[in-house]
């Protein structure tokens, strides 16, 4: 995963790159109308204007697929394999589940797992400087984006669903649990 990471940041810095060569080619061409001018500022606001919705459009189709991947119901109707699997294993006394479900202090845990994807697809406005102002990046329009917002929210409403069902999924084995954690010579002896 962190390859194909790396593989789309740098495409998204060599994009970047060329946005800024044809705004400034645009600069040139149009050596008439001054840098300072309302006209040339609204024409940089535009261009940034697709900037943020490109980015937007790729954060939220990147929470669409991981949504596929994610929503039980999406997984049936597509008859796709599921991103994440976790296992229930007895690991006496307790049962566990391997990955954790939730967030561990390690970061180990399937929720950790899936708020770095989360972090890794918004931190795609880190990768290329603000047109308008030429430094800073686009981090926190993507923040406040409503679309992106209500993509991530549905998004992390399947996960937590999901982490719901896993704990009902173990409660309904660890009212057995006294099979497991009882000493069988103790008991056999009070028997």
């Amino acid at each position: 995963q962190k390859d194909l990471q790396a593989k789309r940041n740098d495409e998204i810095v060599e994009g970047a790159a060329a946005i800024t060569r044809y705004l400034a080619a645009s600069s040139k061409a149009l050596k008439d109308i001054p840098r300072a001018s309302k006209a040339w500022k609204d024409y940089v606001e535009y261009v940034n204007d697709i900037v943020i919705e490109g980015f937007s459009n790729a954060i939220m189709a990147s929470v669409a697929y991981v949504n596929e991947q994610v929503n039980p119901e999406l997984v049936s109707k597509n008859e796709t394999v599921p991103l994440v699997e976790v296992q229930l294993e007895l690991q006496a006394p307790d049962i566990c589940w391997k990955p954790e479900i939730g967030e561990t202090a390690d970061g180990e845990g399937v929720r950790d797992r899936f708020n770095s994807w989360i972090g890794n697809f918004q931190a795609i406005g880190t990768l290329m400087k603000r047109l308008d102002i030429g430094e800073g990046n686009y981090t926190l329009e993507l923040e406040e984006d409503y679309n992106v917002m209500d993509a991530i929210s549905a998004i992390q409403d399947v996960v937590l669903a999901n982490e719901a069902e896993c704990i009902a999924f173990k409660e309904s084995y660890t009212k057995y649990e006294y099979l497991w954690k009882t000493d069988l010579p103790t008991a056999h002896a009070t028997f």
